[in-house]
C-alpha cells in the first residue's frame, strides 16, 4: 500500500446552517442524511460524492468531497436548492468567526500533535470500546488517574477592546497561565478569542489579562448553534 496526494483529484464544497436538512431534501429528495460525525456516499449530478456531516459552526452541517470534474455541476444543484433560504457563499473570514463563535478547535492554531482531545474538549471524539490505537494508552491513563493540566475556552475582551496578537500570554496576577490560539471580532459578541488555559483558571467568569488588557474566561460555544427547521 503506497500514501499519495489526492488532493487535485477532488474539489470540497460545503453547507452549513439551519436549512442543510431543507436545502438537500431539494436537491436530493429520497437520499437519507449521515448521521452527525458519520459519512456516506451519494449520486449526485451522476457523481459518486461523499457526504460527511461535520463542520465548524455548530449548526446542521454537511460537506462533500466531489470529483473535480463535478464539482461545478454539484454547486449549481445546491445553489438552486437554497434559493429563498438565504444561502449565500461565505468567505474564509466569515467562516472563521462562526468557528470561533462555536468554539471549534482547528487543526494548527487549537490542535497538534501535543494536544489532548480531553484538553480540546474532544473527548466524544475518542472511543473508549474500540481495539488499538495510536495514543490509546495515554487516553485511557489520563481518564483513569486524573485530569488534564490545561483546557480549552473562550476570551471575552471589552465593547471598545482592539484584538490581542495571536500568541498572546494569558496572565493572572502577572503569572503566565496560558495562551491565545484564535481571534476574532464577532457582530453578535464582540471582541473575542479562542485560548489554553490551565485548568484551575478556566471556570467562565475568572478575570484574566490578555496583552495588557482585561478580558474573562468564557464557556463555550460562544454563540448557541441554531437548530433546524
Amino acid at each position: 500500500m503506497e500514501l499519495s496526494d489526492a488532493s487535485s483529484a477532488f474539489v470540497r464544497l460545503a453547507l452549513e446552517g439551519p436549512a442543510v436538512p431543507e436545502i438537500m431534501a431539494r436537491a436530493a429528495p429520497g437520499l437519507a442524511l449521515p448521521a452527525p460525525e458519520c459519512a456516506c456516499e451519494w449520486e449526485l449530478e451522476d457523481h459518486v460524492v461523499s457526504v460527511a456531516a461535520y463542520g465548524v459552526s455548530g449548526m446542521p452541517t454537511l460537506q462533500y468531497l466531489i470529483p473535480s470534474g463535478g464539482g461545478e455541476a454539484v454547486r449549481r444543484v445546491l445553489s438552486r436548492a437554497g434559493e429563498g433560504l438565504g444561502l449565500v457563499e461565505a468567505s474564509p473570514a466569515a467562516l472563521e468567526v462562526l468557528r470561533i463563535e462555536a468554539g471549534t478547535p482547528a487543526l494548527g492554531p487549537e490542535l497538534d500533535e501535543d494536544v489532548l482531545p480531553d484538553e480540546a474538549g474532544l473527548g466524544r471524539a475518542i472511543s473508549d470500546t474500540k481495539g488499538c490505537y495510536t495514543g490509546q494508552e495515554i487516553v485511557a491513563r489520563l481518564r483513569s488517574q486524573g485530569q488534564v493540566a490545561h483546557r480549552l475556552v473562550g476570551l471575552r475582551f471589552g465593547a471598545d477592546a482592539p484584538l490581542p496578537p495571536v500568541d498572546s500570554d494569558v496572565r493572572v496576577g502577572g503569572r503566565v497561565i496560558g495562551e491565545v490560539t484564535s481571534v476574532c471580532q464577532s457582530a453578535q459578541v464582540g471582541a473575542i478569542a479562542l485560548g489554553y488555559v490551565r485548568r484551575a483558571h478556566a471556570e467562565s467568569g475568572t478575570e484574566v489579562e490578555v496583552a495588557g488588557r482585561p478580558a474573562q474566561v468564557s464557556s463555550l460555544p460562544f454563540v448557541a448553534a441554531k437548530a433546524a427547521g
